[in-house]
């Protein structure tokens, strides 16, 4: 029957004496798949049936327009949920197209509050580091997006690092950014798929990129190397906020609409962000190397504008209290 949900177990959890709360950022798009909506949308679906409290957090959302019987399903949960925290405006651009206004509150992704803290590194990631070497994060999940097998994805990004490193008389740091367990999910870890990036370039080309094994360090201090790096280009959306929320120039390899909503939040514009099927050949390093040009006026406007962006995610916190006080919690 059309509009059925996977049943899943946290259905048998949900009680007016409970809320659900969804903390996952982009589950709520296409990006992963209908069955992933589906499953993502499937608690949702049951919390509004049941009347429980329901918010969407700190949330990319869509869109759902290249199947429009399954958007107006959607459209009509997400009118009903209580909240909507939505980190960037073309969610919420997009969100009113659906008539969805009177639960959507605009903030900036909690991920901006995250403190940093330097690790002690070992020496070539040290002395690239001093070097102002340009940070690199690329996702092996992007492979779905573009049609290609791992193993041409791979070649792909082997050609696109080949001509950064070409073009920048500087050092590349390859920074992971998410790590699976191999028994979960091991087609999505940056760091393996770095490793067999690393392993893949010509050897005059390896010289001049490190590898960052991030495997054993925790979030904050990731984010500490990311904070030192000149520039930084990445995929992984939490990656990019960890440079942009430090002031480091930086360039967003998408895939979705998140990536050009922050851009186009924190800057007005989207220059610092491109869909990865636009990066082929040289235009990565085309986009890196304008960057680099553009170092210091970026730089100055993500001083000004972060401290108040950064407030801006506390708002996730009190949109979330205000409602559950209005529920009567």
């Amino acid at each position: 029957m059309f509009g059925w949900f996977p049943p899943l177990r946290i259905h048998r959890e949900l009680t007016k004496d409970h809320c659900l709360l969804a903390l996952g950022g982009d589950n709520l798009s296409f990006d992963y798949g209908l069955l992933a909506t589906l499953l993502f949308f499937s608690p949702f679906a049951k919390a509004v049936k049941l009347g429980v409290p329901s918010v969407i957090w700190g949330a990319s959302i869509g869109p759902f327009r290249q199947k429009p019987v399954w958007e107006k399903r959607f459209a009509n949960i997400l009118r009903q949920v209580d909240l909507i925290t939505a980190r960037e405006p073309l969610t919420q651009s997009y969100l009113a197209e659906l008539g969805i206004e009177r639960n959507v509150r605009m903030v900036s992704d909690p991920a901006f509050l995250l403190p940093t803290e330097l690790p002690i590194l070992p020496k070539p990631l040290e002395n690239a580091l001093n070097s102002g070497a340009v940070g690199f994060n690329i996702a092996p999940l992007m492979s779905r997006y573009s049609g290609q097998s791992p193993q041409q994805w791979l070649a792909a990004v082997a050609e696109m690092l080949t001509n950064v490193v070409r073009r920048i008389d500087l050092p590349v740091v390859l920074i992971p950014h998410v790590m699976m367990s191999p028994n979960i999910f091991p087609a999505n870890d940056d760091f393996l798929f770095m490793q067999d990036l690393h392993n893949a370039l010509e050897p005059a080309t390896r010289e001049r990129v490190v590898l960052y094994d991030a495997r054993e360090h925790t979030c904050k201090q990731i984010k500490g190397v990311i904070s030192r790096c000149r520039v930084f280009a990445g995929s992984r959306t939490h990656a990019t906020i960890a440079a942009l929320s430090t002031n480091v120039p930086t360039f967003s390899i998408g895939y979705s609409v998140k990536s050009r909503g922050i851009n186009h939040d924190l800057f007005g514009h989207e220059e610092w962000s491109a869909h990865f099927s636009d990066l082929t050949g040289q235009r990565l390093a085309d986009r890196i190397d304008n960057l680099l040009r553009e170092e210091d006026g970026v730089r100055n406007h993500l001083a000004k504008v972060i401290p108040d962006y950064v407030e801006k995610a506390w708002l996730n916190g009190q949109y979330l209290r205000e409602t559950l006080d209005g529920k009567g919690w």
